[in-house]
C-alpha cells in the first residue's frame, strides 16, 4: 500500500503553472493510450499548445466527437495528427481478431479496403455494458480487425503484428476516419487545417529509434518525407 500512497500523493500534490483562461492550442493529436508515449515526446511545451485525445490504438473511428469538438470550436488549431506507434498492443489484438474473420469481398487496393472499413463502421453502436475485458477490447478493435482481415494480402502477412506496416495501415485508416467529418474536410480543402498521420518508433524498426515518421498528409502518402520529427511542425 505504501507505493500506492506515494503515487497518489505525487499525483495530487504536483502543481502546474497557472492556466490561461482560454485554450489556444496550435495542434490536435490522437495518441495511443500506451504509457510509453506522452505529449512531451512531440512538443517540448505541450501545455495549451496541444489538444489531445487518447485511446487504445489511436483511433478516430468511434471517437469522432473528441476530434470534432476541438477542431470546430478551437480556431487556433492548424494541425491534426494521428500518431500510431511500433509495438502497439491494440494493433496486435486487431491482427489476432482478423485471423478469425471471414472476408466479405476482395479489395481492389488498400484505399478500397479503407473505404469499405469506414462503411462497415457507420451505424455501429458500442455496447454500454460488458463484464469481460476481452469482449470490450474486441469491440473497440472491430474496425481495425475488419481492415486487417480484408487487406492482409496488400499489407503483407506476418507472424509478428508489431511491424511498422500494420501500425501504418491503422494510421491511414484513422486519418481517413477524420476526413469523413465534413467540418474537417472543409478546413482541409480551405487550407486552414492539415491532417497528418505518423508512426512513433521507439524500437528502431525504421532504423532511427525515438523518432516519429510521417506516413500520411491529408489522406495521401508523402513518399518523399522520411524520418521527420513532429517537433519540426511547430
Amino acid at each position: 500500500m505504501d507505493d500506492i500512497k506515494q503515487l497518489l500523493s505525487e499525483f495530487l500534490s504536483k502543481k502546474s503553472e497557472k492556466a490561461p483562461e482560454t485554450q489556444t492550442p496550435a495542434a490536435f493529436s490522437i495518441l495511443c493510450s500506451d504509457s510509453r508515449i506522452q505529449s512531451v515526446d512531440f512538443l517540448s511545451q505541450p501545455h495549451n499548445n496541444l489538444f489531445v485525445s487518447r485511446n487504445i490504438g489511436n483511433q478516430s473511428i468511434g471517437f469522432l466527437g473528441s476530434a470534432a469538438y476541438p477542431i470546430e470550436h478551437l480556431h487556433s488549431i492548424r494541425l491534426a495528427v494521428v500518431v500510431g506507434h511500433v509495438g502497439c498492443g491494440a494493433v496486435g489484438a486487431a491482427y489476432k481478431l482478423a485471423k478469425n474473420q471471414k472476408r466479405e469481398f476482395e479489395p481492389r487496393d488498400f484505399e478500397h479496403a479503407v473505404e469499405a472499413t469506414l462503411e462497415s463502421a457507420r451505424g455501429k453502436k458500442k455496447s454500454l455494458m460488458t463484464n469481460n475485458c476481452d469482449d470490450a477490447v474486441s469491440e473497440d478493435m472491430n474496425s481495425m480487425a475488419f481492415l486487417f482481415a480484408h487487406a492482409s494480402d496488400i499489407i503483407g502477412k506476418d507472424s509478428e503484428p508489431y511491424l511498422p506496416k500494420y501500425s501504418e495501415a491503422n494510421v491511414h485508416l484513422q486519418v481517413a476516419g477524420l476526413l469523413q467529418l465534413g467540418l474537417i474536410r472543409k478546413k482541409v480543402e480551405s487550407g486552414s487545417l492539415v491532417v497528418c498521420g505518423a508512426v512513433y518508433d521507439f524500437f528502431g524498426k525504421y532504423g532511427d529509434e525515438g523518432r516519429s515518421h510521417l506516413v500520411n498528409v491529408n489522406g495521401g502518402r508523402p513518399e518523399t518525407f522520411k524520418g521527420i520529427n513532429l517537433r519540426r511542425f511547430f
